[in-house]
């Protein structure tokens, strides 16, 4: 899947099409992962305050996990980069001063 986030999900939109009767477009499915990691992350931090019962782990939520800590991972590498950029700049500039 090459061409950026928005070339990604219309992959994904191609991909599920031949599965359901009903069209939807890539934003709908962009929306609609958002949506499920939402609910996952929030229902997910609930159940760690819970206390007495051991939380059953299904494959949903192994697979919305690691969505989940990929986007983290994303996060990460992408304000890792910003900061970098940024110090790069800085260093061009005070080389350009001297």
């Amino acid at each position: 899947m090459h061409g950026g986030p928005g070339h990604t999900w219309k992959e994904v939109e191609d991909a599920m099409t031949p599965m359901f009767p009903v069209t939807r477009d890539a934003k709908a499915y962009k929306e609609r992962f958002g949506t499920l990691l939402k609910k996952f992350k929030a229902n997910d931090a609930k159940a760690k305050w819970a206390s007495g019962t051991a939380e059953q782990v299904t494959e949903l939520k192994e697979k919305l996990q690691e969505c989940l800590d990929l986007q983290r991972e994303a996060d990460t590498l992408a304000a890792t980069k910003m900061q970098d950029s940024k110090t790069m700049k800085q260093r061009l500039l005070r080389d350009k001063e001297k």
